[in-house]
């Protein structure tokens, strides 16, 4: 009797620990479903129902966790964002990770560049008012893969500006439509702009500006053969006015304008689409113009909205062997 007795115990605390895990384990897992022909499916990658906190201005990481859940490699063919609370939603990122076993924590706060781990470093989609869906070109697409170092790890960054004085419960992320008919290349975003630490823009004045580059001796470095660009999306804060970027071909003088936005608004931004070819040894350079007069005090560079920023994010095919980016030539070097 007794050891029936400490079998049936036995069989409940075992089934207690594996709905534990299994609760636990899907809130990162996201759901993978199919919608309609041709191996077509969907990926959503959601904050479910957080709680952001009041008073707050942050960005916090979720982990999502999708090796057992790909059977076999699909490419992202458009990646959009869900904004649950367009009022204290201002930026969504999706990042690709190499590992997950250093980050102890499936969901926690995130606001400084230095709390982003470096495990997750390879930028997959960024948003921010953004009114349309990234589409990928037939020849590419966002590779999900669990045979790929970045192609299983996710994580989804958000940053809020609740400064009201309730919580308010959130569900906002990203849907990406997914195809097993693989395309010829993988994509990826190559973020180009101005370090914070160069930005400082004297408060009521009408123009100051601000130039993020890229020269032909980063180029070299970073692009092993040739990337093509597909879309541009600029990016600034509420005080940026006029926005463009320029490619010096070959690292020559003379810049060919890639994209621009002389009427800037940051509640309306878009990925402008283009069609260019950027090679080793190509230069470019990134301007961003401000109108400060309504402020009254310096404004410097960083995440927050009351802060400013310079980047230019690209979205390119195909991708880079690591992840990199060009900040007035600070980027990773790989061997």
């Amino acid at each position: 009797m007794i050891v029936i007795l400490v079998l049936v115990i036995l069989i409940i605390s075992l089934g207690l620990l594996i709905g534990l895990y299994e609760r636990n384990y899907a809130q990162w897992v996201p759901p993978l479903t199919t919608y309609g022909r041709n191996g077509t499916k969907q990926a959503t990658l959601l904050f479910d129902n957080f709680a952001v906190p009041k008073n707050t201005s942050g960005a916090y990481c979720k982990k999502f966790n999708m090796e057992n859940v790909l059977r076999t490699k699909l490419h992202g063919t458009q990646i959009q964002a869900v904004v649950d609370h367009p009022t204290i939603v201002d930026h969504i990122s999706l990042w690709a990770c190499s590992r997950f076993d250093l980050i102890p924590t499936d969901l926690f706060e995130c606001s400084a560049s230095s709390s982003l781990p470096s495990e997750c470093g390879y930028l997959l989609y960024t948003w921010s008012f953004i009114s349309e869906p990234l589409v990928y070109p037939s020849q590419a697409g966002l590779a999900f893969d669990a045979a790929n170092l970045y192609g299983k790890y996710f994580l989804l960054q958000i940053r809020y500006s609740n400064l009201g004085s309730q919580a308010v419960v959130d569900n906002s992320g990203v849907l990406v439509n997914l195809t097993t008919q693989l395309r010829q290349f993988d994509g990826g975003i190559f973020p180009v702009g101005a370090p914070d630490s160069s930005i400082s823009i004297p408060p009521n004045v009408s123009n100051t500006e601000v130039v993020g580059f890229c020269d032909s001796n980063a180029t070299k470095a970073i692009i092993p053969d040739h990337i093509h660009l597909f879309g541009v999306n600029l990016h600034a804060h509420p005080l940026g006015r006029q926005l463009w970027l320029e490619q010096y071909p070959g690292g020559s003088t003379t810049p060919t304008v890639i994209a621009q936005d002389n009427n800037y608004q940051f509640n309306q931004q878009h990925f402008i689409p283009v069609d260019v070819e950027l090679k080793p040894g190509d230069g470019l350079k990134l301007h961003c113009v401000y109108d400060s007069r309504s402020r009254t005090t310096t404004t410097i560079g960083g995440s927050p909205l009351s802060t400013e920023t310079c980047f230019a994010y690209l979205p390119y095919y195909p991708a880079l062997p690591a992840p990199n980016f060009c900040v007035n030539n600070m980027f990773r070097q790989y061997s």
